[in-house]
């Protein structure tokens, strides 16, 4: 009889949602909203501008900061509980 092959399940991270990095989008069919926890915007800097990115072929996006003058450019607006919201 073989010997199983056993892997370990990593329990969850129980801290809350301000320090974990977290990106949600929007539901179809409603305005389109990024909201980043505030781990995941002091990750990329803290920006007040960024720039959102995607590549459709491998199915993922990428945000980034920017400047003012970056074209195509989207504020980063604090929301409540420390998010923020693009």
């Amino acid at each position: 009889m073989e010997s199983p092959n056993w892997q370990v399940i990593e329990r969850p991270n129980t801290a809350g949602p301000a320090s974990r990095m977290i990106v949600r989008l929007p539901r179809p069919g409603r305005a389109a909203l990024i909201s980043l926890s505030r781990a995941a915007h002091e990750a990329i800097g803290r920006p007040r501008r960024v720039v959102v990115r995607i590549d459709d072929a491998a199915g993922v996006i990428g945000i980034a900061p920017a400047t003012e003058d970056d074209a195509g450019s989207f504020s980063a607006s604090p929301s409540s509980g420390g998010s923020v919201s693009i």
